[in-house]
């Protein structure tokens, strides 16, 4: 009887082990413990009242008035364009006080006033305006923000993650619109380094997978040796019991696929850091 209940104890913690495993790949996956994010200095200050407050609306009334005495497509450019500088501030001081909710309110108010100022710029210069020069300064300012975000996109994981993706990926379309006001020596400058932070975010990307993969997959080869390790013991015990069960081979086997995967997962490793060897080489020649 003993042996019986020890058995069925074994199976059902191997069988169930893995699950454990997934969710703990998950759970760094989904960012759940991406705490104490950062952002790098920005160049502008927050707005008087905070996302976390909830006063908030009061600043969002101020923007508006302030876009009501904005009467021409460029005024309002530049509004926007302030505001979006505001937001990012606010979206730093958020991530120091680990206020995610906060912090997402600050980055959809960086991404929506930088696409609002590229179409008002736009506008303006559908209109006949000349525009070169503020093009030119509200480029320059996109660009230092998307750095800023890169390397908390870099940090993040999961849905934060993926927020400020999206948010990095609307303001280079942004940019790319304002491009189209400044001089064509000058866009076409800008455009290869756009092309390059592409590039350049790519690999990083690559690097960044290759590190998780690897993580995973130590994690996955360590499960997997201690589910051989139980189907062993389980199947020594169902020999001495003169009994041959099923659930023991299958275990047994899942062990095996688990292995197989891991070699799998590590052959991809393989591939992405010799791609990524391969660049780093070519760019130092």
């Amino acid at each position: 009887m003993k042996i019986k209940v020890g058995l069925l104890i074994g199976i059902f913690l191997l069988l169930t082990s893995t699950v454990y495993v997934h969710a703990a790949i998950r759970q760094g996956v989904l960012g759940l413990n991406a705490n104490n994010l950062s952002l790098p200095p920005t160049s502008e200050g927050p707005g008087y009242i905070m996302p976390d407050s909830p006063l908030y609306f009061l600043d969002n009334l101020k923007q508006q008035i302030r876009l009501s005495f904005a009467f021409t497509p460029q005024a309002k450019a530049k509004v926007y364009a302030s505001i979006a500088g505001e937001r990012l501030a606010e979206l730093r001081f958020e991530l120091l006080k680990n206020n995610t909710n906060a912090a997402e309110v600050a980055l959809n108010g960086v991404r929506e006033n930088t696409k609002l100022a590229a179409l008002s710029l736009d506008d303006a210069r559908q209109t006949g305006v000349d525009v070169e020069g503020q093009a030119k300064d509200l480029n320059l300012q996109i660009k230092q923000h998307l750095i800023s975000l890169d390397a908390l996109a870099l940090e993040s994981t999961g849905e934060m993650r993926a927020a400020v993706s999206y948010t990095t990926q609307t303001m280079a379309d942004a940019k790319a619109l304002v491009e189209s006001g400044m001089q064509k020596d000058l866009a076409v400058n800008e455009a290869k380094d756009d092309l390059s932070r592409e590039i350049a975010l790519n690999f990083v990307e690559a690097s960044n997978s290759a590190t998780q993969l690897r993580q995973d997959l130590d994690l996955l080869q360590k499960q997997a040796s201690q589910d051989a390790q139980k189907s062993a013991s389980i199947n020594a015990e169902l020999a001495r019991a003169g009994n041959k069960n099923v659930l023991a081979q299958t275990a047994s086997d899942k062990s095996k696929l688990e292995l197989q995967a891991a070699n799998y997962i590590d052959q991809i490793i393989s591939q992405l850091q010799k791609a990524s060897n391969s660049w780093e080489d070519s760019q130092s020649k």
